[in-house]
């Protein structure tokens, strides 16, 4: 696939976007984008029938970080939710960013800031997801064991998860957010980025794990009991003892779903396989984008008829068992002390 060619006249370049922009395809534009000067300006052209995910977004949104990007206006008029969702100002081509209202299916992308006590942050990004979806679920008749309320348990256990890792682990204090409903396919897609260092010199600073690639560092991530964070940061309720991409993961696959991690110029996918349910299936590739980007994908029916404390337990004890050692009181979900 060609995605960039030279115009006659000099410092310039037109880049094509793919059709769909979804993960996949994403990462294989952003690797021919690669190939190109970082200090050539780039003038963007867009298929009439764009299809763009949360992860396509933050990934073409890192791909293009630090360039200078041209969006002409005929070019711009053939999007539409590409605009609404805040991509064309996540590339620097415009300020406007839509709002979510009653009946949409999307969360706009969010630049935030993690300053102090981050955890309030997380509760509110939940509970926010969790209004956009519950609309869909409660319009199927789905209501799970614990209430909807099971169903934001789940999105804050996960974005706490996820969103703690970033001032933890990457060095930096800001993060790039989205969501998107697929209400006819019962499909939930979430995507978290920060522009930090990657997990390869988290584990390195931790000093415990010795050289490691990209890939290694990724796999070693999603093991129950892994973490590059420092000591002192794994002690308390709070600590970071190392289960929450394991339990993202394990999240993901139980509900026939995804989890995808991009970081240090690598990617790495784990599938639920639906004719094996307890077999992972496990893609890799080079992915060269800066900083890192967490995305994950799932049923959100049966997201929200899982019971949370049931699974969560399930899942967090399997974990300790195979990594020798205990999760803190937070990844086990324990904060309310709903559980002894």
């Amino acid at each position: 696939m060609i995605c960039f060619q030279e115009i006659p006249y000099p410092g310039d370049m037109d880049v094509w976007l793919p059709d769909r922009m979804d993960l996949g395809t994403t990462i294989v534009w952003a690797r021919e984008l690669s190939y190109a000067s970082r200090n050539e300006p780039l003038t963007l052209h867009v298929p009439s029938n764009l299809f763009i995910t949360p992860a396509g977004m933050l990934l073409s949104c890192a791909a293009l970080r630090d360039r200078k990007v041209h969006l002409p206006r005929e070019e711009r008029e053939k999007l539409s939710y590409a605009r609404w969702v805040g991509w064309t100002k996540c590339i620097g081509t415009e300020e406007e960013v839509g709002a979510s209202g009653r009946g949409a299916t999307y969360l706009p992308i969010q630049e935030s800031v993690l300053w102090g006590e981050y955890h309030y942050m997380v509760e509110s990004i939940a509970e926010e997801t969790a209004d956009l979806v519950n609309s869909w679920v409660a319009e199927a008749g789905i209501v799970s064991q614990d209430g909807l309320g099971g169903l934001r348990r789940w999105l804050e256990y996960a974005f706490r998860e996820v969103i703690r890792n970033v001032p933890e682990h990457s060095g930096q204090a800001t993060l790039l957010r989205t969501v998107q409903v697929w209400p006819r396919i019962n499909r939930l897609q979430v995507a978290v980025y920060d522009p930090g260092q990657g997990f390869v010199r988290s584990f390195q600073r931790s000093g415990e794990y010795g050289s490691l690639s990209a890939e290694e560092a990724i796999d070693l991530a999603v093991r129950p009991g892994v973490t590059g964070a420092p000591p002192q940061r794994r002690k308390g309720t709070w600590g970071n003892s190392g289960f929450g991409l394991y339990v993202l993961q394990s999240l993901a696959l139980r509900h026939q779903g995804w989890l995808s991690i991009v970081t240090d110029g690598f990617a790495v996918t784990y599938r639920s396989n639906r004719s094996h349910p307890t077999t992972i299936h496990r893609t890799a590739t080079p992915a060269p984008i800066p900083g890192t980007l967490v995305a994950w994908e799932v049923d959100f029916l049966r997201l929200a008829q899982s019971d949370f404390h049931k699974v969560l337990r399930e899942i967090v004890e399997s974990g300790e068992r195979t990594a020798g050692r205990k999760a803190s009181l937070m990844s086990r979900g324990y904060l309310d002390k709903e559980i002894s």
